[in-house]
């Protein structure tokens, strides 16, 4: 899809790079690798956060930076990727949390089913897990607050839910 998108194909190969980067095995292949291959060890809660920063949080950094990179926005581009990366771990804990906390039927997919895996509850405990949340989503609103303007806004309107969901 975007060899064929309409930009220049210097922009296009930028984004393919990016993806192929953040997705293969530099990201996501990488993440996944740990998981598989630490899958009935316990991991240290560093290690937990290596992982799912490769496994989630690269991908989720990645596509922000991506809109950077379409406007040619380098600078920009890069803070949206350290930000990306926060909200992806953000990402993961809450998921972990909401597995603990919510039925399979409210969560909309199997829930309860981490005991045994290197999950930020397990190794945080429930209390532990919300707490890191709640640190990430401030440090992430007063992030998204210190943006431009109408980037704040847009951004605003996308992930504030999202930022909080662990508090839903």
């Amino acid at each position: 899809m975007l060899s064929n998108a309409p930009f220049s194909d210097y922009t296009k190969v930028a984004l393919i790079r990016e993806l192929a980067t953040n997705g293969g095995l530099n990201g996501m292949v990488l993440g996944q690798a740990i998981d598989c291959y630490f899958e009935n060890r316990v991991l240290s809660i560093d290690d937990v956060k290596i992982l799912h920063t490769n496994k989630t949080a690269k991908l989720i950094a990645a596509s922000l930076k991506m809109g950077a990179i379409i406007v040619d926005k380098e600078e920009l581009g890069d803070t949206l990727y350290d930000f990306g990366i926060k909200l992806g771990l953000l990402f993961q804990i809450q998921d972990d949390i909401l597995d603990v906390t919510q039925t399979s039927q409210e969560a909309g997919k199997l829930t309860n089913n981490d005991e045994d895996k290197n999950s930020f509850v397990t190794l945080l405990g429930l209390e532990g897990a919300l707490r890191e949340a709640d640190e990430l989503a401030d440090m992430l609103i007063n992030e998204l607050n210190g943006f431009e303007e109408r980037l704040k806004n847009e951004l605003s309107e996308l992930l504030l839910n999202y930022i909080n969901r662990h508090k839903q």
